[in-house]
């Protein structure tokens, strides 16, 4: 179902659900922007896309997914939009949750890193990647990791007082990673998670020693393992990947022991590219 190409209408497994092209463009000019071109053809407006997104509160639709453009580059109305499906399963595909590192530092506050006892960064993944404000794909994945082992390790050796400034820098080198690294340059964001925890953690500089080529084992170590299994991306699989594996490298050659345990994916079917039994993290009894 389509109407002057507004509402794109989308089958994933046994839920219905829809992506809603917001009406208005972005001026970011992403590289990796893969709605340009559609952008400068597409012919809708504020109203009709509210017209037609009644019909669809009142239909069988169970996930609607904005995108763009950019949605947060007009908020109020994009409040209005949601409202309009407050009674649905609400998704936000957008950049990070911050124009730049000072807000995206301001984001981390309000997650659970500061005042987490979490040691385990499996559980802390999980519960950060639950988050209303992290979308099930985009670059927050790539300052997620990172955030989740310097919590982790400070909870076990380091001092709470070290880990603002630590996930300030850590935030400052994720914003600088780019949405699609992974097809575009050959490095997953989370992957480059690892490797910058690790360099924080050590204070790894580029005149560093025996830890500069730690940290690139570690970093390379993880990219591998996310590889093996292709595509297409998954940001919550490739997030579980580079915990596993670097938690792995950080202890055989940092000896730093970060406790893990094996996920159980519970983002599945919010993913319409889902792998499904052939992700280590899908289980028999999901749908």
């Amino acid at each position: 179902m389509q109407e002057n190409n507004e509402i794109d209408f989308t089958i994933g497994r046994s839920d219905f659900g829809i992506t809603v092209y917001v009406p208005w463009n972005c001026s970011n000019n992403c590289k990796f922007c893969t709605s340009k071109q559609y952008y400068s053809t597409i012919k809708s407006d504020f109203e009709s896309v509210k017209k037609q997104l009644k019909v669809v509160r009142k239909s069988l639709i169970k996930i609607v997914t904005f995108t763009g453009g950019e949605p947060s580059a007009d908020v109020e109305k994009l409040k209005e939009l949601v409202k309009m499906v407050d009674n649905k399963t609400v998704y936000i595909n957008t950049t990070l949750p911050a124009k730049n590192a000072e807000e995206f530092i301001e984001f981390v506050n309000n997650t659970p890193c500061i005042k987490s006892t979490e040691k385990n960064p499996i559980i802390l993944a999980t519960k950060l990647m639950s988050l209303p404000e992290v979308p099930i794909h985009g670059p927050v994945h790539h300052f997620l990791v990172p955030a989740t082992i310097l919590t982790c390790y400070n909870n076990i050796y380091g001092n709470k007082k070290d880990l603002e400034k630590q996930l300030e820098e850590a935030a400052k080198r994720a914003s600088i990673v780019p949405g699609a690294m992974c097809a575009m340059c050959g490095a997953c964001g989370a992957a480059l998670g690892i490797g910058s925890a690790t360099s924080i953690l050590k204070e790894i500089g580029p005149l560093s020693t025996t830890t500069w080529g730690k940290v690139i084992k570690i970093t390379s170590s993880c990219l591998t393992k996310i590889g093996e299994l292709d595509g297409p991306r998954c940001c919550k699989r490739d997030t579980y990947l580079a915990i596993l594996e670097g938690t792995k490298k950080l202890k055989q050659l940092l000896d730093i022991d970060l406790p893990t345990t094996t996920p159980h994916c519970k983002f599945h079917d919010k993913n319409f590219q889902c792998k499904k039994s052939a992700c280590p993290f899908w289980e028999k009894g999901n749908r």
